[in-house]
């Protein structure tokens, strides 16, 4: 008759765990560098998830003395952070710009970090800014990157997950949102084949346009919807808040710069008809007494092509960058020695 208990003969075998882990580990960066190689081919190239915890994890970055970038996906492609730090020297400026989003809630939580005293390089599209059909919308998705920030402090959970996600996206291919199988699925369901995407974002939150696969915007469409641009009262709260603002931060040491990004062909004719400079930039200007970039008027920062009318590509946006940060350092002295910098 057999014992309850199983004798020590009886036992499980011992068995080799950690051959086994390693030959899985293995077979898995086999599959994972078999599966990247084969988005490469097609043209795909890592990319980081361009969403709110990514652009929480860069506010919690910001110094007292930090430069930061504010604004839209013009500025997020156009000024890249690592030509930036190489030519103007120290830290990469900290990128917080949102696409299709008004920077006016993003400068006045800045304004109102009271530590700050930084430099704020603002990027101001007029149909994102004072759209009053989608102003409340784009407030909306301003503020829900900031409110996130606002709640305070994040566990080391958090921390670690949003540190392995951009370093994934950053290098592989297979950890870029468009070949999430989330994506995949939804694309295949809804019938559409997987096409290379317009831009791919690095950890610094610099977005790559490929010139060759940039958006084409549907003019013809984006005309007939420009919306009802901001006038008289309304005009002036959203001046109002961009001012005090800038007061703000100016008053305690700060500095700000706003800037004109390059538009090009019929986007940018659509854009003056509708937003004329001298009725929503030069009021800007005049109440802040903050500097002004205007592509326009600098020929090293004109005439380029951007594509799709509206963003530099990543093989223009170096070149723009090295351009742009002498000005901006030249507008930031003339405000402490009271000489205008040219143009």
């Amino acid at each position: 008759m057999h014992s309850s208990t199983s004798s020590s003969s009886e036992r499980v075998p011992d068995t080799p765990w950690f051959r086994v882990w390693l030959v899985a580990l293995a077979v898995t960066a086999a599959v994972t560098t078999l599966w990247d190689m084969g988005w490469r081919r097609v043209g795909m190239q890592p990319s980081v998830a361009n969403g709110v915890e990514r652009w929480v994890t860069m506010r919690r970055r910001v110094r007292p003395s930090s430069t930061v970038l504010v604004g839209t996906s013009r500025i997020q492609a156009g000024v890249d952070p690592q030509v930036w730090a190489r030519v103007a020297g120290g830290p990469p400026p900290i990128q917080l710009a949102l696409i299709g989003a008004t920077p006016v809630p993003v400068l006045e939580d800045l304004s109102l970090d009271t530590g700050f005293v930084g430099l704020v390089v603002v990027d101001v599209i007029p149909f994102f800014a004072y759209d009053l059909d989608r102003l409340a919308r784009r407030e909306e998705h301003t503020r829900t990157s900031i409110e996130t920030w606002r709640r305070g402090y994040a566990g080391p959970s958090a921390v670690t997950e949003s540190w392995l996600r951009a370093w994934v996206g950053g290098w592989l291919v297979t950890g870029s949102p468009e070949t999430s199988p989330r994506t995949l699925i939804e694309r295949a369901t809804a019938g559409h084949v997987t096409g290379i995407p317009a831009f791919t974002m690095r950890r610094d939150r610099f977005l790559r346009f490929a010139a060759d696969r940039a958006r084409v915007t549907n003019l013809d469409r984006l005309e007939s919807a420009w919306g009802t641009p901001a006038r008289g009262p309304a005009f002036e709260r959203i001046l109002s808040r961009i001012a005090n603002s800038v007061a703000r931060i100016t008053g305690r040491g700060g500095t700000v710069v706003f800037l004109r990004m390059p538009s090009c062909g019929r986007r940018k004719a659509i854009e003056d008809r509708y937003y004329p400079p001298a009725v929503y930039w030069d009021p800007v200007i005049e109440r802040t007494g903050a500097p002004f970039v205007d592509s326009d008027r600098y020929p090293e920062l004109s005439g380029f092509p951007c594509h799709d009318g509206s963003h530099l590509d990543a093989t223009e946006a170096p070149v723009f960058t090295e351009a742009l940060v002498p000005i901006v350092l030249a507008a930031v002295d003339s405000i402490s020695t009271g000489v205008p910098s040219a143009p």
